[in-house]
């Protein structure tokens, strides 16, 4: 488990801090997930995991593809588990207007 003390760093650059008493993952869940510049700080830290056609896919924060290795890079890693389908369609349609 990492530390996140990178995530806390960059979001501080920026003005959010936490409080004391506060769940650490907690509040990383949901600043980023609330906060458009709290995630823009962050994006590049994030990693997209899902398996498509039988194949592992990872992709930043932006949606754009990586390589596997970028997985343990990351600090911020979500799993689209049955909704990998969707997300490649949503990609495409952001490409091919």
């Amino acid at each position: 488990m990492r530390d996140q003390q990178i995530l806390f760093e960059r979001l501080k650059r920026i003005g959010i801090k936490r409080f004391p008493f506060i769940n650490k993952r907690q509040f990383l869940r949901r600043v980023v997930t609330k906060k458009l510049s709290a995630f823009r700080v962050v994006n590049d830290l994030v990693c997209i995991h899902g398996v498509h056609d039988g194949c592992e896919i990872f992709w930043n924060g932006i949606g754009a593809e990586e390589h596997p290795q970028w997985h343990l890079k990351s600090e911020i890693q979500y799993d689209l588990g049955g909704n990998t389908s969707e997300y490649i369609k949503f990609l495409r349609n952001l490409d091919n207007p």
